[in-house]
């Protein structure tokens, strides 16, 4: 019998061994992967989400500066400002 011969089985194991572990290394990766572009994605969308939040809040108050504007500047009357007790 020869080293050979009895050295193999014990390779075949380790190489089985190493490969396996290299199997689940790549699963953890590619769940890791996933994990992180699911997050990219909700980060994108809320980021997205705020700015569209953002641009209707501008055009309100455009309309409302227009509105209150075009009130002032078309009074026909004096525009006169007070707080509830009278002052």
């Amino acid at each position: 019998m020869k080293i050979y011969d009895i050295i193999l089985p014990n390779l075949d194991q380790l190489l089985a061994a190493r490969i396996n572990n290299f199997s689940q290394q790549k699963y953890f990766i590619q769940i890791f992967a996933l994990f992180v572009n699911i997050i990219a994605i909700y980060i994108f969308l809320a980021f997205a989400k705020n700015l569209q939040k953002r641009e209707q809040a501008e055009a309100a108050l455009q309309q409302a500066e227009a509105k209150y504007r075009s009130i002032f500047e078309n009074a026909n009357e004096g525009i006169f400002q007070t707080t509830p007790d009278g002052r």
